[in-house]
């Protein structure tokens, strides 16, 4: 009997631990998500003014890669930080909307060429393994090869013009992946690499532009 109400103890606080992991797993994953939001405020708030301009096509295919990146997560075991992965859709989705306001010559680069390809091909494989988490990490892996070459040719632009795009924002989306690191509650190398990869990418982004001000003096046009 005593043995019995032993186990029956340590399990309840088991359960409770697990509950208290899942409670700030979900705080995280909020937290990451607001962060991104405020990016996307951020940058569209200057996209609609003209003082960020942008090329309709590359965030359209962006929000595509994004897209596709969002699916293959929806099928892995994600939970809590799947809410980054829902901010990355939302980032480009909102800024290729506003961009129809612009008049920019629309050129595509062999990296944007590649970009949409390689997101066409992850969705169509998310498709066939959708039901398989284990094989739907590799759509994963795809649509974010896919999201490398559409983030190569912005960051070849920020380095000829640092001063096109806005530091803050691209903080916020790199910290707002950064902090769904920890809301990852399954651990995998498939659940890993998103973020990591975004806290890098647009920190690249973000650091060239910062760089650039501090060298220069400019104490303005951050955000």
């Amino acid at each position: 009997m005593t043995l019995l109400i032993i186990c029956v103890y340590i399990n309840g606080e088991n359960n409770s631990e697990t509950k208290n992991i899942k409670m700030d797993a979900s705080i995280i994953g909020y937290t990451s998500l607001v962060l991104i939001l405020m990016a996307t405020l951020l940058h569209v708030r200057r996209v609609w003014s003209g003082e960020i301009v942008i090329h309709p096509i590359s965030w359209a295919i962006w929000f595509l890669v994004s897209f596709a990146i969002l699916l293959s997560y929806n099928s892995m075991e994600t939970k809590y930080e799947l809410y980054a992965a829902i901010g990355n859709v939302i980032y480009p989705g909102s800024n290729f909307l506003l961009s129809f306001r612009q008049k920019v010559k629309i050129e595509l680069s062999y990296w944007d060429y590649a970009a949409l390809l390689i997101a066409v091909l992850a969705m169509i494989l998310w498709w066939f393994v959708k039901n398989d988490a284990g094989l739907s990490s590799y759509a994963n892996y795809l649509a974010i090869i896919a999201d490398m070459c559409a983030l190569i040719p912005t960051i070849l632009l920020v380095k000829s013009n640092p001063m096109i795009e806005k530091p803050l924002p691209w903080i916020c989306f790199s910290l707002g992946f950064g902090v769904s690191i920890f809301a990852i509650t399954s651990h995998s190398i498939a659940n890993y690499i998103l973020p990591l990869y975004m806290l890098i990418g647009a920190g690249a982004v973000a650091v060239i532009q910062i760089q650039y001000r501090k060298r220069n003096n400019i104490r303005s046009s951050w955000y």
